[in-house]
């Protein structure tokens, strides 16, 4: 069976999710890896000719122009911006199945079978971003809704979603993203005098990284125990992060970027993750928040804003704590109870790696996602 997995970027530090992908069905399929970054790292690689830039998309075009396929094209949302016929200069219409990871990569396709150019079973898997923004209303997936097979969710919050865009309930499947239960290994929370906090994340408004700051001047000046805080992650909010190491030099301590490995290491070490997300001023929300997942995985409780799908990463005072309403004082009175009663952060932490191995199984993951492929 030839099946072409398609993503943004096949290149360097490229998403983890599609790096498990690969290494679930690489020995299963014969794959090919499309991406809209020249240089994929993956052996067998198409460039898409979808460049961020107008121009560079202008000049792939004039260079691989195909008449005869530019006039099959059906008029559609990516014509005009001279995606869709670069794709359709790149492919061939050989493939079994097509896995679009992001929705906008599925319309892509999906405006192909409209055209008669790809017959291929089109698999969408959808993240978060892809759907969240209000720019993806009903009419912006309206030939992905028509033309897309199956439609992958990682919460019912997405499933949600997908069914006020118009999506057929029929042709949703929710697959939560698996966690590698072979590299996040638990370890017997210990937690310390110090209680030593961690967040993992991109540095984006969703992300609740302005909150930080009235976080903790909470703790400090509420309560009387010893924390710190690391941040793991980067983003275009960096200054924020930096100004918090200024402001509060006894308890931030920040690592950048980390590798699986580096991050394992990190979570390890740690006592309680928190996720301070929040709907963000383009009314983006996350979906399923791995990270919370990973420390789940390895051992730590959680305590996180009700925002989006990640309630469903969480039982309520058994795994973790949820907050409503963005509520930093009792956010803050979460992580203060567990300071004063480590036991319930054992506790919780042997309760979170017991759900999280069950419902974010590697294995299930695996199972699931190759059911996609019968055909």
């Amino acid at each position: 069976m030839k099946l072409l997995l398609v993503n943004n970027s096949f290149k360097g530090s490229y998403e983890t999710f599609v790096k498990d992908h690969l290494y679930l069905i690489k020995n299963k399929y014969i794959i090919t890896c499309l991406g809209h970054s020249t240089n994929g790292d993956y052996h067998d690689y198409i460039f898409s000719g979808v460049y961020k830039s107008f121009f560079k998309r202008f000049i792939f075009f004039i260079k691989k122009i195909n008449l005869k396929i530019l006039y099959k094209l059906k008029l559609s949302r990516n014509y005009y911006n001279l995606s869709l016929p670069n794709l359709a200069f790149s492919l061939k219409n050989d493939f079994d199945i097509i896995h679009c990871h992001f929705g906008n990569n599925g319309l892509l396709f999906a405006e192909l079978k409209k055209s008669g150019l790809v017959t291929a079973k089109l698999i969408t898997h959808f993240h978060g971003l892809d759907f969240t923004s209000p720019k993806y209303d009903k009419s912006y997936y309206e030939d992905l809704v028509k033309y897309g097979d199956i439609n992958v969710v990682v919460t019912n919050y997405s499933k949600q979603k997908l069914l006020r865009l118009g999506f057929s309930d029929n042709k949703i499947k929710i697959i939560p993203v698996g966690i590698r239960d072979d590299q996040f290994k638990f370890r017997i929370p210990n937690p310390s005098s110090k209680l030593k906090l961690i967040f993992v994340g991109r540095f984006i408004e969703l992300k609740g990284i302005h909150l930080f700051d009235k976080i903790l001047s909470t703790i400090l000046t509420k309560y009387d125990f010893e924390f710190v805080l690391t941040i793991v992650g980067n983003g275009p909010l960096q200054p924020i992060i930096d100004d918090l190491v200024i402001t509060y030099p006894n308890n931030i301590r920040t690592t950048g970027k980390l590798n699986r490995a580096e991050l394992i290491e990190e979570l390890s070490n740690s006592d309680i993750l928190i996720y301070p997300g929040v709907r963000d001023t383009d009314g983006r929300e996350e979906n399923q928040c791995v990270s919370i997942q990973e420390a789940g995985m390895v051992g730590l409780p959680v305590v996180a804003f009700n925002v989006g799908g990640v309630a469903e990463s969480i039982i309520n005072r058994e795994t973790g704590f949820v907050i409503d309403n963005q509520d930093i004082n009792e956010f803050c009175d979460m992580i203060s109870l567990l300071s004063m009663n480590k036991i319930n952060i054992i506790e919780m932490g042997v309760a979170a790696r017991k759900f999280v191995s069950k419902k974010y199984s590697f294995d299930n993951y695996s199972r699931s996602l190759n059911n996609l492929y019968q055909i």
